[in-house]
């Protein structure tokens, strides 16, 4: 767990890094975070879908999500520095101790909401195991996802009652962007072009995600 404990201490603190300070104004748009991602993130699909065949459970969400954005999570006092891929895969501990001595893979970094890279960590506790790498389905010490959103709250100086109060949202909004990444695997793995030699397995995951992130967008599945 202190592995874990220690990741939340690091995602915590880089939302608290002050990002005009750090002269990051042109890197990206104060405000409108989940309005607009989800607008771009339900046009990739789309596009694939076009290609690979339709997905009912993304269409369905890409109606919902619009519509259930938490009130004044848009607004522009909302912004932090986000990361985008924030997962235990792109940390580096030190060798001898529970330390993140580094965080990589930055590419998909923007200013945007915090909430949206909480929950995106937060997936690894949903996603199917075929998404998944490690030594098994069930490791010892791993803390919950609710215990995980707490403690975040409480180093982030958040109400953890508005926060677990519109967690559905947040987390069928991170499904919903992998689901839409899947699909666009899809097509190139249609294609001929995929990258990895399991594109065609990972992006048949594309439908069970989104049907996921359905369950929990509609009360069917807690979060």
């Amino acid at each position: 767990a202190a592995y874990h404990w220690e990741a939340n201490r690091v995602l915590a603190r880089l939302h608290q890094l002050d990002w005009a300070q750090l002269g990051l104004q042109g890197y990206g748009r104060a405000g409108g975070y989940f309005e607009r991602t989800v607008r771009r993130w339900t046009q990739q699909y789309r596009a694939a879908a076009a290609v690979t065949g339709e997905i009912p459970p993304m269409e369905r969400l890409a109606d919902w999500l619009p519509g259930h954005i938490p009130a004044g999570a848009d607004e522009p006092a909302c912004t932090r520095l986000t990361h985008g891929d924030f997962r235990m895969e792109n940390l580096m501990f030190h060798p001898e101790r529970p330390e993140v001595v580094a965080v990589m893979d930055w590419e998909l970094s923007t200013l945007g909401h915090p909430l949206s890279d909480l929950a995106y960590c937060c997936t690894a506790w949903h996603l199917p195991p075929g998404l998944l790498r490690g030594l098994g389905e069930r490791v010892d010490g791993v803390p919950s996802e609710r215990a995980f959103v707490q403690r975040y709250c409480e180093q982030a100086g958040l109400a953890q009652e508005d926060v677990l109060a519109h967690w559905s949202f947040y987390m069928a909004f991170s499904l919903f962007r992998i689901s839409a990444i899947l699909a666009g695997i899809g097509v190139r793995a249609r294609q001929g072009n995929a990258a990895n030699a399991r594109a065609s397995d990972i992006a048949a995951l594309a439908e069970p995600v989104a049907e996921m992130a359905w369950r929990i967008a509609s009360g069917r599945q807690p979060p």
